[in-house]
């Protein structure tokens, strides 16, 4: 009976690793973090058989390896679930929008000339390179500010040193 225990703990762990390594693996079982995600299922096979190999090893009573085995488990998959429900519910930072554009500083990476060039700017923390359009052209190097989002992919700056002759 230890075996079994033991080759069940395995099962349990092994499912719970690649329920969390590949994330939508065996995503038929998942009910948005619920009792039936593979996180959960793992958790409880993973305690119910280390659950019951301690039970049985203990007072050698199938009968209290099943009772501690059903105990483990539930214990663990509950704690499984609550934090997976958690996980679901949990608030996360809006997305970005090409609005978000508007203000930020970047640099020109491609001279802004008559027909446009480009620049890149960092919006949450990854870079972004928009198609660019400024009043007068616009050397490779020069910090710009973004005045205007004029598409998704297309603003227009002026420069950083401009920005101060306004003030």
């Amino acid at each position: 009976m230890e075996v079994f225990f033991l080759i069940t703990a395995a099962i349990g762990f092994g499912l719970l690793i690649i329920g969390l390594v590949f994330d939508d693996f065996l995503e038929f079982m998942d009910t948005d973090g619920g009792v039936l995600s593979v996180p959960v299922i793992g958790a409880f096979l993973g305690a119910f058989g280390i659950g019951g190999y301690v039970g049985v090893a203990a007072t050698s009573s199938v009968l209290v390896g099943l009772i501690a085995a059903g105990a483990a488990g539930f214990v663990l998959g509950w704690i499984a679930l609550r934090l997976s429900l958690a996980f679901v519910g949990m608030h996360t930072d809006a997305t970005p929008t090409s609005g978000d554009f508007l203000g930020q500083f970047g640099r020109v990476v491609t001279p802004i000339t008559d027909a446009g060039g480009e620049i890149l700017i960092r919006s949450g923390g990854s870079p972004i390179k928009l198609v660019a359009r400024a009043d007068q052209p616009v050397e490779r190097g020069v910090e710009v500010v973004v005045i205007e989002v004029l598409s998704a992919t297309s603003v227009r700056v002026i420069t950083t040193s401009e920005l101060l002759d306004q003030e």
